[in-house]
């Protein structure tokens, strides 16, 4: 014969896992409800990317030096440089034209700032390949942030960038990855992934 303060209590464990499974039901169909308006009010990506190649060149400037006012000799200073040649591929996975905005990229280096900096202009590759002829064998059109992609529309172009870096520091590096500002849409965001090739070479 069960006595009833067993029959209390395995009443009270009843009553309990009961109220326990109905939470969990509720945060459930509270969980699915929430992903189902996310999926729902996101809009899909307008854009679609990837990085074709990429070339790096460091750079060694040497300034001053020479004799200064007074008869002094002047010490020269060296300025190290990374240049960064990326062949991206842009595709318009929207219902409706797209527009470039702003093109620009994100070096991490572990113990240091992190490096942005904005794609080169088409007036400043003529200025770069001009100043740099060993640059030559890599030009490529570069990707203008002028253009307008129509709906399914594909397009490749180069993107130019400079940090202020030298080669151990970028070979150091933990991350990159460019940035496509569109015009009232999202960005896109290009990773860099595997090792870039590198070109060595000093002025």
């Amino acid at each position: 014969m069960t006595s009833p303060t067993a029959s209390y209590r395995h009443s009270e464990r009843g009553s309990a896992l009961t109220i326990t499974i109905a939470i969990l039901a509720g945060l459930l169909i509270i969980g699915a409800v929430v992903a189902a308006l996310y999926y729902i009010l996101t809009p899909p990506p307008s854009s679609a990317g990837r990085v074709v190649s990429i070339d790096v060149f460091p750079i060694q400037n040497t300034t001053g030096g020479g004799v200064i006012a007074g008869g002094i000799s002047g010490q020269p200073e060296t300025f190290n440089e990374v240049m960064v040649l990326a062949n991206v591929q842009l595709k318009n996975t929207a219902k409706v034209p797209i527009r470039i905005f702003d093109l620009d990229s994100y070096l991490y280096i572990p113990n240091s700032d992190t490096y942005e900096d904005g794609a080169a202009s088409h007036k400043d590759f003529e200025r770069v390949f001009l100043a740099y002829p060993q640059l030559k064998s890599k030009e490529a059109p570069p990707l203008r942030r002028d253009i307008t992609l129509q709906p399914g529309q594909q397009v490749t172009g180069q993107l130019l960038f400079h940090y202020p870096i030298t080669l151990l520091q970028w070979k150091h590096r933990t991350k990159l990855h460019f940035v496509i500002n569109w015009k009232h849409q999202n960005n896109l965001v290009l990773h860099l992934k595997g090792k870039a090739t590198s070109s060595g070479w000093e002025h």
